[in-house]
């Protein structure tokens, strides 16, 4: 029989935004047809405010009877992009959120990753006119983005979470949603920080299972489509995957949760097959969760695709052990229903309507 170790609610890409409407950059595209001009509005779109609701009630009432089950507890994780356009009110009001789904579920404070979206200084980077170094001294000046990344935010049992920095904060880089790897706040003059990766490397002097929290995932991206992970991404695997230094059984980070993509990976059916892929290449799980609450841009698709691409949802991740000592991660997707009263279900796996949750060895 399984012993239930660990769950995380992983949320991500709420994209709160006060002020909706033409996009700042609306004018500059107006009549153009091109496959980047959606991206971009895309990127421009705030959160749906009806969904805020039934987002709650579903994580409340899905997690909050199970929480005392597991043995080292449950935590809220949320991976980033907490609003669109980086304004102090519309980052205020998703961090109440958070909090709040957390309080009703009756879990301790949620740990938070910041995107590339809450460095934006209220319009496109590409056209700020503020000082962007100042903007993002201010943010990390906040108690929830405070910490020098790599930062240990949770100890429970043999699990750790851990802090990661993606976010490339340059007016260029940011507003291509580029990610990257490298020293923290190396925006700041006088400020000699390590590399995230090193400064890892020597933090981690128990053994355990560590899980880094991401706004970008640590995966290959498309040729086509740059923005969608980190440019060192083959140096960050590797460096991920090697040898935990407090000599236990697991790699230096054995599970990566991030957001950024706006779908879900891996896709729905696949969990067992990527992770026993990665597995047999020695590298760490890769977990995405698409956006909670962002409005889609255009018309929505005539059929749900196995990456959720753009859907409204949030998954449920478990972790267990076997009796041999083996680990077994969970998952369980829940997205948005269609309708006039919106609600979050569990989304089947294959035929059965009634398999809703995946299953891979770690």
């Amino acid at each position: 029989m399984t012993a239930p170790l660990l769950q995380l609610v992983h949320v991500s890409d709420l994209h709160f935004r006060q002020r909706h409407g033409p996009s700042p950059v609306g004018a500059r595209w107006a009549g153009r047809r091109a496959p980047s001009r959606d991206a971009v509005f895309q990127g421009m779109e705030g959160h749906d405010p009806q969904v805020l609701g039934p987002l709650v009630r579903s994580i409340r009432d899905r997690v909050g009877p199970s929480k005392g089950a597991f043995k080292h507890g449950t935590f809220l994780v949320v991976t980033g992009d907490l609003a669109t356009l980086g304004d102090a009110g519309s980052a205020e009001s998703a961090e109440r959120l958070v909090a709040d789904i957390a309080a009703q579920a009756g879990l301790p404070a949620p740990l938070v990753v910041y995107g590339n979206h809450d460095v934006w200084p209220g319009s496109l980077p590409l056209f700020a006119r503020d000082d962007l170094d100042a903007r993002r001294t201010a943010l990390r000046a906040k108690p929830l983005h405070a910490a020098d990344r790599p930062a240990r935010a949770l100890q429970a049992g043999p699990f750790s979470v851990w802090y990661l920095d993606t976010v490339r904060h340059g007016r260029f880089e940011n507003t291509l949603a580029l990610g990257h790897i490298g020293p923290d706040r190396y925006w700041e003059k006088g400020r000699a920080l390590r590399p995230q990766l090193d400064a890892l490397v020597a933090a981690a002097t128990e053994s355990e299972l560590r899980i880094a929290l991401t706004h970008h995932p640590v995966l290959q991206p498309a040729a086509w489509r740059p923005w969608k992970g980190l440019r060192n991404w083959a140096e960050m695997e590797r460096g991920l995957a090697s040898v935990d230094p407090a000599g236990g059984r697991h790699r230096l980070v054995r599970v990566v949760l991030s957001g950024h993509t706006h779908a879900l990976y891996p896709p729905l059916g696949r969990l067992r097959a990527d992770i026993a892929t990665r597995n047999a290449r020695q590298v760490h799980a890769q977990l995405v969760i698409g956006t909670a609450t962002q409005i889609r841009h255009g018309a929505p698709p005539h059929r749900v695709e196995p990456d959720l691409e753009q859907h409204h949802c949030w998954q449920l991740l478990r972790f267990y052990e076997e009796p041999d000592g083996r680990l077994v991660l969970e998952r369980v997707v829940f997205i948005r229903s269609g309708g006039v009263a919106p609600d979050y279900q569990p989304v089947s796996i294959g035929a059965d309507p009634r398999s809703v949750a995946e299953r891979a060895y770690l």
